[in-house]
């Protein structure tokens, strides 16, 4: 099968690289410790990324998207290793759903280190996790779109909505899920669904409270 060719850079989009070419992931690490943005795809939607702990790279993620500052990113792991190095440790409905669906398109919302909420969450996507295991595990992350925007699913629609803005796009084809993430809080033993996505309620339901499933149907 054909390579797909990169185009040369414009200052109206950003370096678009064929994912699976040699050093494409190479290269697109080293955009974000240089403090750069990428976009990279997921099985949920493509993402932008940046270096974790990189206040301006955080504040560049900000302006791209248009958002309000103080609205917190999900922060993209390598594995639940990684992500116990984020938060110390998980509270038991978070390691029950972590080991049915991570890898995959769900966001696990936990107190972290600083003693913050953070959204953590290990991608089902090969692109996804070659950048995390070159960039040490971690990469703050939101989804490539403008704020309030439709979600793109493919890396041209990433370059129409975003244009230059971003440093790297990693191409690695369309979304498979077309859905974003299922977002779910836990807190100690309580835990809630703030966004339901690719993972549907149900399935949530069926792992955390099978008692609910039982009276709903009697």
């Amino acid at each position: 099968m054909a390579r797909r060719q990169c185009p040369p850079r414009r200052e109206d989009r950003p370096l678009v690289l064929d994912a699976s070419a040699p050093k494409a992931i190479a290269r697109a690490a080293a955009a974000v410790r240089e403090g750069g943005v990428v976009a990279l795809p997921t099985e949920t939607v493509y993402g932008l990324a940046a270096r974790t702990g990189d206040r301006a790279a955080r504040a560049r993620l900000v302006r791209i998207k248009g958002r309000e500052g103080k609205k917190p990113f999900q922060v993209l792991v390598s594995s639940r290793h990684a992500a116990l190095r984020m938060c110390g440790r998980l509270p038991a409905c978070a390691r029950k759903l972590a080991r049915a669906f991570w890898p995959g398109p769900l966001t696990l919302v936990v107190k972290g280190r600083n003693g913050r909420w953070v959204g953590l969450r290990v991608p089902d996507h090969p692109v996804a996790a070659a950048l995390l295991r070159q960039c040490g595990g971690s990469l703050v992350a939101t989804s490539a779109n403008l704020s309030g925007e439709k979600d793109a699913f493919t890396a041209a629609q990433v370059v129409s909505a975003l244009g230059g803005r971003v440093d790297v796009l990693l191409d690695g084809g369309a979304a498979q899920r077309r859905k974003p993430s299922t977002v779910v809080k836990c807190d100690g033993e309580n835990w809630s669904i703030l966004r339901e996505g690719a993972i549907k309620r149900a399935a949530i339901l069926r792992l955390l409270a099978p008692g609910h499933r039982r009276k709903a149907r009697e």
